[in-house]
């Protein structure tokens, strides 16, 4: 089959970077327990708010903090945050060499001061053709209602989702992309995730 258009995820697939990351940056900053941290503000409610755009970056670490029952300062934790967000240098360069040949999107689950900050550091983001986040929709991976709308986005170009591939870290994610058409890459690394395009032929 002729594939038209890869969609990657942005976190843990071009982003070397997850919860436990900055969790773990906070934790050792201010001398506490890892598990702390990362149950004060990863698990809780308000991460859930603000990746569906509900609750602003700031309500997020402020909640997190009442959670935890520390008044850590606000600034320190966006930045250790944002630390924490670095591109895969051979993903990147495995999207510029896509873009000649395939239509791009981007669909993470992200709270919009995180997604825009990724933008505003990375030029290489202006690649991607469509970008849909789950604060723009108020809407998460992996529930349907999300992909549903990139179906809608891929229709423009003419594509549809048995001509899209769709990479994920999270195979939650891509059950849910699989049920809607989508061939699916579970990113494990970036050798795995070149070896799967070769076989699709997408490279």
């Amino acid at each position: 089959m002729k594939y038209k258009a890869v969609i990657f995820d942005n976190v843990g697939v071009i982003l070397n970077e997850n919860h436990k990351n900055w969790s773990k940056r906070i934790a050792e900053y201010y001398n506490l327990p890892f598990d702390s941290i990362y149950q004060s503000y990863s698990r809780q409610k308000a991460w859930q708010l603000f990746k569906r755009g509900k609750i602003s970056e700031t309500e997020f670490w402020q909640q997190g903090n009442k959670k935890l029952g520390k008044k850590l300062d606000l600034k320190i934790l966006k930045k250790m945050a944002r630390r924490a967000r670095r591109p895969r240098k051979l993903v990147v360069k495995l999207i510029k060499k896509l873009k000649n040949n395939y239509v791009l999107g981007l669909l993470n689950n992200e709270g919009r001061e995180w997604d825009n900050y990724s933008f505003q550091k990375n030029s290489f983001y202006s690649l991607f053709d469509i970008h849909l986040a789950s604060y723009h929709f108020g809407v998460a991976k992996p529930k349907e209602r999300i992909y549903k709308i990139l179906i809608k986005k891929l229709k423009k170009y003419n594509i549809k989702p048995e001509e899209t591939v769709y990479i994920d870290d999270y195979l939650e994610n891509l059950k849910s992309a699989k049920k809607l058409g989508f061939v699916t890459i579970h990113y494990k690394s970036y050798n795995e995730l070149y070896k799967s395009l070769k076989k699709l032929q997408i490279i």
